[in-house]
């Protein structure tokens, strides 16, 4: 009955004769777990409004397992379907203009390398076939503990607006 229990979602039981010291302190922690999750979920819920607010595109690099995860936001920066599949670092540098890639590199590498605290670049990235626009890229690295980089995350700012002025401006 108890496995039963546990696989149907139970995360704790209390036997008979019954103990009242152990009964309370699993009641402490079945409730200090529950305002966990709470806290977890206020936590995402924040952090997903203030993203959206933002309107940045959100990657996420991990080398370990060399993936990554690009939000619909950054694909539509880019010029991507908002739901391909992409897992690579090249689905941004492809877009990159080829005058900004070397530099653009350049810069994520230092970084990656520890010669600076945080990543910031400003680039242009190519949105349709006949049109670029500019975009300011920001990241940090995670590193273990011997100081390598492990993965990198950030955002992608779309600054078009602020960087292009019509001809009367």
């Amino acid at each position: 009955d108890l496995v039963a229990a546990l696989e149907l979602g139970a995360n704790d039981y209390v036997t008979k004769p019954i103990d009242f010291p152990v009964v309370l302190a699993r009641i402490k922690t079945q409730l200090a777990r529950q305002q966990a999750e709470r806290a977890l979920k206020e936590s995402e819920e924040r952090y997903a409004l203030a993203v959206k607010g933002a309107n940045d595109g959100i990657w996420d690099w991990r080398f370990d397992i060399n993936h990554g995860y690009f939000s619909p936001r950054w694909r539509s920066v880019l010029g991507y379907d908002e739901n391909g599949l992409l897992t690579s670092l090249n689905a941004w540098y492809d877009r990159v203009h080829p005058n900004d890639l070397g530099p653009l590199k350049a810069a994520l590498e230092e970084h990656l390398v520890g010669s600076t605290t945080h990543f910031e670049y400003e680039h242009r990235v190519q949105s349709s076939p006949d049109s670029y626009r500019w975009v300011l890229a920001r990241a940090v690295a995670v590193r273990n503990a011997h100081g390598h980089a492990v993965r990198v995350a950030g955002s992608l700012t779309d600054i078009t607006e602020g960087k292009v002025a019509d001809a009367l401006t």
